[in-house]
């Protein structure tokens, strides 16, 4: 019974990424997150289809357009963001686990 549940949601998968175009792929898999919450489907992950230092430098350039809207300074060194001379992001390590709590 597993078996075909995975057989079946392979194939309607399929179906949607070939009917629906390189946009509509993206929109379909953002909710493949809600599979772990279904009986057999615990273990089914998605593969990102970024290598990790695109998916991170896109988010560099996302958060350097965003904090002047907002009315911060922005500095970028060395693959470093520094929002308001603090340390939010790096294209090496991600998201700073820094806290000013």
């Amino acid at each position: 019974m597993r078996t075909e549940l995975v057989d079946l949601l392979l194939v309607k998968i399929d179906r949607c990424l070939s009917s629906c175009g390189p946009c509509g792929t993206k929109e379909r898999i953002s909710g493949s997150w809600k599979l772990y919450s279904t009986v057999g489907f615990e273990r089914v992950f998605i593969a990102p289809d970024e290598p990790l230092d695109a998916r991170r430098r896109r988010t560099l350039d996302r958060l350097k357009k965003k904090a002047p809207d907002q009315g911060k300074h922005v500095a970028v060194t060395d693959g470093v963001l520094y929002v308001d001379s603090v340390k939010v992001f790096s294209l090496q390590q991600g998201f700073s686990q820094q806290s000013d709590d």
